[in-house]
């Protein structure tokens, strides 16, 4: 039940997902239009302000990001295979330097990554520091599992401590963001994996935050498909590390 409900959140995350009976997801025009934006603002991230760089590189990652999104659509739809016009905008990006990455193990393109954080580095506290930092949040945990979040590639547990924490402080500093759900529903399936990887001591105390995001949804929408995610997760943690006696 959790993967199957996994799937509808990963496409309401901006995920994989391909159209029914469609074959055809990559077509000329969207692959020279792709084109032109990301020679458009290649060029716009080369020139100017380290503010007006790093909104070009934001730009750029999203417009990257959707071209990957399709790619991933492409590969549902012909049984993992890429068809004809995504395989030439994947060597046209690959030319510009900019070839989505395959991941065997996911069976799938990861999301760009580099763009954000080149914008970071360049205006950590820019206008789009914010969009910037939701794209690496998103995209570090989406492409950290194949198909159901609690069962991560990366079992360590400083990465994971790091990403709680990037988590909690974008939260913290991005309020009214409107990726602000997003990133708690991520934040709660971070601190459900907590309760398996975390040193013992601490346990607990993910599990507990884990249940408080979790209400603040059934607050929101007891129903909806994060709700139900969330909710399927952390009733099959161990009973060791549930705050729920």
């Amino acid at each position: 039940m959790l993967l199957r409900k996994l799937t509808l959140a990963l496409a309401l995350a901006g995920g994989i997902t391909a159209p029914a009976g469609a074959h055809v997801v990559v077509d000329a025009a969207f692959s020279q239009q792709m084109l032109r934006e990301v020679q458009a603002l290649s060029a716009s991230a080369a020139t100017g302000s380290p503010e007006q760089r790093a909104a070009a590189l934001v730009d750029l990652g999203q417009t990257l990001a959707r071209a990957t999104d399709l790619l991933n659509q492409d590969l549902l739809a012909h049984d993992g295979r890429l068809g004809v016009l995504s395989q030439a905008l994947t060597r046209q990006l690959r030319i510009r330097g900019m070839q989505p990455v395959y991941s065997a193990a996911l069976k799938r393109y990861l999301a760009p990554v580099e763009p954000f954080e080149q914008a970071l580095a360049l205006a950590p506290e820019g206008a789009r520091a914010g969009d910037a930092r939701f794209r690496l949040l998103t995209a570090h945990f989406y492409d950290s599992f194949a198909v159901d979040p609690m069962q991560p590639l990366d079992r360590d547990w400083q990465r994971l401590n790091q990403r709680i924490v990037e988590a909690e402080a974008f939260l913290a500093a991005y309020p009214d963001h409107p990726g602000r759900i997003e990133t708690e529903f991520i934040l709660a399936l971070e601190h459900a994996r907590a309760v398996r990887l975390a040193p013992e001591a601490a346990r607990a105390r993910h599990a507990r935050a884990a249940e408080e995001l979790l209400h603040d949804f059934e607050d929101r929408d007891p129903y909806g498909t994060r709700t139900v995610t969330l909710r399927q997760a952390i009733e099959a943690l161990p009973e060791g590390g549930d705050s729920r006696s």
